[in-house]
């Protein structure tokens, strides 16, 4: 459907835990756009269990089957999954652990910079999902709005913030 990458990426992390929390043992994952509609959002999973040997004309395994290289350009190709798969915490789960070590005047021009950027984009939410329910699925006002909020959460705690002056 019209699911961005990012979108689809988060969706296939969810179900690689799920499977492993649940004893099985993903060990190759495809990820992409094959059929799609703009005003459609939607995915498709399918799991395919590798129970089978081979195929019987190519002596292949079907792990190997599925990596094998295509002509056809638009195919996104199977990545292996690792077995220690974790994924980014969510940056509200520790905002302080991702502060960066950074002083100075260019500091503060960068904290005021980041902070207009984001009150900006606080402003224009509503506009930007308009936009983006033409071409997409309208979501990127209130995705740009969690993320300036989160950030403008952690600014003042930053070293050399402004407001600490």
């Amino acid at each position: 459907g019209g699911l961005t990458n990012m979108e689809m990426a988060v969706v296939a992390g969810k179900i690689i835990r799920s499977m492993m929390e649940n004893g099985h043992k993903p060990v190759s994952l495809m990820q992409g756009s094959i059929m799609t509609a703009l005003d459609m959002p939607g995915l498709s999973v399918t799991v395919l269990p590798l129970a089978i040997s081979s195929f019987p004309s190519t002596k292949l395994s079907v792990e190997e089957a599925l990596h094998r290289p295509v002509k056809c350009v638009a195919w996104p190709g199977f990545t292996s999954v690792p077995a220690e798969f974790s994924h980014c915490a969510p940056l509200d789960t520790d905002p302080d652990a991702h502060v960066a070590e950074f002083s100075g005047t260019g500091c503060k021009v960068l904290h005021n910079v980041v902070e207009a950027v984001c009150n900006r984009l606080l402003e224009e939410a509503n506009q930007l999902g308009k936009l983006d329910a033409i071409v997409g699925d309208g979501d990127i006002g209130d995705t740009l709005s969690r993320g300036s909020k989160a950030v403008l959460a952690v600014l003042p705690r930053l070293p050399d913030s402004p407001s600490k002056s």
